[in-house]
């Protein structure tokens, strides 16, 4: 029997299983509060409908590599306090990220946002995060994001529109080979800090019936 608690231990969720890799939650899942201590993997793992894991803490690594969110997925003011993976994820509807806090490495490397998705006003504090080869296929929202180290995109696709109002990026940011097809880019000059101190690389990007808007 495994168990998902908050930090007073109660009870969230539990199931007669010896590890959440591929396991099937169902939907309605209510995490909030969610405190997990050490490492944790949910890989392979299907979340049948909506998820919410906002103001949960994951003290350790948490690996959501090749998940399946099937409903609205709320990660808001979440702390991921060491690494985190989403690589090879699919989120089939709507997925935030608002105010979240990734204190280490985070990878969504070929993961897939089907439905609207949003970073906004969230921190990321490692010195590189990944979204290479990530697909999103309805509007993106960047806004107030801050990213204390490098940004890839490389080989990225944007098939909505795209935001990036206010973000920030005190390292590189990399969209080569990314894609943007018949959107508008809202990307003003504050992205980049500094030109002395970073490089916008976007050699290969493709844009299709895109319009740069600021």
């Amino acid at each position: 029997m495994l168990q998902l608690n908050n930090k007073e231990g109660d009870v969230l969720y539990q199931a007669n299983v010896d590890t959440w890799e591929g396991h099937v939650f169902p939907g309605g899942l209510d995490l909030s509060g969610l405190y997990v201590e050490d490492a944790i993997s949910f890989q392979g793992a299907t979340f049948e409908g909506v998820t919410d894991f906002i103001r949960a803490t994951f003290e350790m690594g948490v690996d959501f590599r090749r998940v399946v969110f099937k409903g609205s997925t709320w990660f808001d003011d979440v702390k991921f306090k060491k690494g985190v993976r989403f690589s090879g994820s699919i989120f089939y509807e709507g997925v935030w990220f608002r105010y979240t806090t990734f204190s280490k490495v985070a990878f969504f490397k070929h993961s897939m946002f089907k439905s609207n998705v949003s970073f906004d006003k969230s921190v990321f504090n490692w010195v590189r995060t990944y979204f290479d080869g990530t697909t999103f296929h309805k509007h993106t929202s960047f806004n107030d994001t801050r990213f204390k180290g490098d940004l890839w995109l490389t080989g990225s696709c944007f098939n909505s529109n795209v935001d990036f109002n206010d973000m920030k990026v005190d390292g590189d940011i990399r969209f080569s080979n990314a894609s943007f097809r018949n959107l508008p880019i809202n990307m003003p000059s504050t992205v980049i800090p500094s030109l002395g101190r970073s490089d916008l690389t976007i050699a290969g990007v493709n844009y299709v019936n895109a319009e740069k808007v600021s």
